[in-house]
């Protein structure tokens, strides 16, 4: 007698697993026509709805410092955009299915991000919109809108869930270790030729910038690795924090910090090097070590960058350019390398800060014309070979990449912009505060961390540098991040009173006498 679930199992596969199967190589076999990646990619993504409904919260978490596109569609859009979509459906669906599945909310956050997105909308409707430069459109930056949307509804999708305290750390290796993809865009010339299909998933063009220096060195700046060595600076203060990291008796955790340290001044960024700055400076504030008993610590800091001044000059390029924020530091090149660099983005900010009346109450938005940026930047080619006059200060004003975060703010969305982004920091700072100051011990050096940095973005945000639509990612993702590992917001436990003793007079009262009836006695 023949077993009825193999029958049905023989009759799935004959129906349809067969049919599906022939169709399937009938469309590999024409992988260049635009029907044949539509069906391909709808029947990968119906393999993948066990995997992301399972997991769509990890690999959105995986997914935000990861340097990974979707490259079969339009645009090649951020991973982490197309699993934030995908999570705020699931999410959506699981409580429509069962309302117990109730995400967490936590309106002071909330309401700026709702206002922030009607900000968006007005003035994406009232300065004609933006396009996507791609069908023959001429109008461009329509990418930006969707980066800032994606960073508003990733708030949402990453602070939905609770995380498990057990899986805390996993998941916090995740959020930050998934940056380390940033450095393939500097090793992409030491990748084999048979490996390089990865970068169609992890794209060069996107994060390596081999900038030469203004006054002629033709010596490339490591962006990936500089990137990449911050997300595991960022790991391991956020793992450890400083008192583990100088624990000696695990001498390896200083030597990774010291690794990533090194790949950070390699890159040749000053930003990334005063970024770290800020964090180290924050994290020391805030884990107790701005007392006198730890003056001998701070003058060992205060030697080691005196005893960099006598070899800078020795120092590599990258490094040299790195610390050239510091006085005295390095060769004259590069000081005048740095200088220049400088100085035409103060040049751009006198220029554009004129505009910031013109644009008071209505944002210029961020359209763009994309034929006249392609004709600025052939000029631009044509400036390096000497035959034409377009600065690089002039092309990213032209880009609308001010450089510059208050003016990236206030420029494109106007004063209620910038209104929406203080009221925004003003409320994910006092989250991360109650965080860290009531949040579960086992979660102290993460919220710790959490908060030093979300303090050192800000103000290298205000001063150094800034890019709204492209950085305001990483503030919501911190405070997402932060809400989902403390389930909430944390607040203040209150204080058990310890039970009072009763004096030893005060015994209990003897319950009085039963009476007892008198027997009577039989003669």
């Amino acid at each position: 007698m023949s077993d009825p679930r193999q029958v049905v199992r023989s009759a799935l596969v004959y129906t349809i697993c067969l049919p599906l199967a022939v169709v399937l190589g009938y469309y590999l076999a024409l992988p260049s026509d635009i029907t044949s990646v539509v069906v391909l990619g709808l029947v990968f993504v119906v393999l993948l709805i066990p995997i992301l409904l399972n997991w769509h919260q990890p690999l959105l978490i995986l997914s935000w410092h990861t340097l990974a596109v979707v490259p079969f569609l339009p645009g090649r859009p951020p991973l982490r955009l197309v699993l934030t979509g995908i999570s705020i459906l699931i999410i959506l669906l699981m409580y429509a299915v069962d309302r117990r599945n109730k995400p967490i909310l936590v309106p002071s956050v909330t309401w700026p991000l709702v206002y922030l997105s009607g900000v968006l909308l007005v003035t994406f409707a009232l300065t004609g919109g933006a396009g996507f430069g791609f069908a023959g459109s001429e109008v461009g930056g329509g990418s930006r809108y969707v980066a800032l949307a994606g960073a508003i509804l990733g708030y949402f999708a990453l602070s939905a869930r609770p995380i498990p305290p057990e899986k805390a750390l996993k998941y916090t290796g995740l959020f930050f270790l998934g940056g380390l993809t940033l450095a393939l865009s500097s090793v992409v010339q030491q990748v084999p030729e048979w490996l390089r299909f990865i970068y169609y998933i992890f794209p060069v063009e996107r994060s390596v910038l081999y900038a030469p220096s203004p006054t002629g060195l033709q010596l490339g700046r490591l962006y990936g690795v500089a990137t990449a060595s911050l997300c595991g600076l960022w790991y391991m203060t956020a793992r450890y924090g400083l008192r583990g990291i100088f624990d000696m008796r695990q001498p390896w955790r200083l030597v990774v910090v010291l690794a990533f340290s090194l790949g950070v001044a390699f890159g040749g960024y000053r930003s990334f090097v005063v970024l770290a700055a800020l964090i180290l400076a924050f994290q020391f504030y805030l884990e107790g070590f701005l007392k006198v008993r730890y003056l001998p610590l701070w003058v060992a800091l205060v030697g080691l960058f005196v005893s960099l001044l006598p070899i800078s000059h020795h120092l590599p390029y990258q490094v040299q350019r790195s610390l050239s924020w510091i006085p005295w530091l390095g060769i004259e090149q590069v000081r005048e390398d740095a200088r220049m660099s400088t100085q035409w983005r103060l040049d751009l900010w006198q220029r554009v800060v004129v505009d910031v009346p013109k644009y008071f109450w209505l944002g210029k938005g961020y359209a763009i014309n994309v034929r006249d940026l392609e004709m600025a930047q052939f000029r631009r080619f044509d400036r390096l070979r000497g035959q034409g006059e377009l600065t690089p200060g002039e092309l990213a004003e032209l880009a609308g990449d001010y450089h510059n975060g208050p003016l990236s703010i206030i420029v494109p969305l106007g004063v209620w912009g910038a209104i929406g982004v203080l009221w925004f920091w003003y409320a994910a700072w006092r989250v991360l505060v109650r965080n860290y100051r009531y949040g579960p011990p086992e979660l102290k050096t993460l919220n710790t961390f959490l908060l030093a940095l979300f303090c050192a973005r800000v103000v290298h945000f205000l001063v150094v540098f800034g890019a709204f639509y492209a950085e305001f990612y990483y503030f919501t993702g911190l405070v997402g991040f932060s809400v989902a590992l403390n389930r909430g917001v944390a607040v203040p436990q209150p204080a058990l009173e310890p039970a009072r003793a009763e004096p030893e007079s005060a015994a209990e009262p003897s319950l009085p006498p039963v009476p007892v009836p008198p027997v009577p006695i039989r003669t």
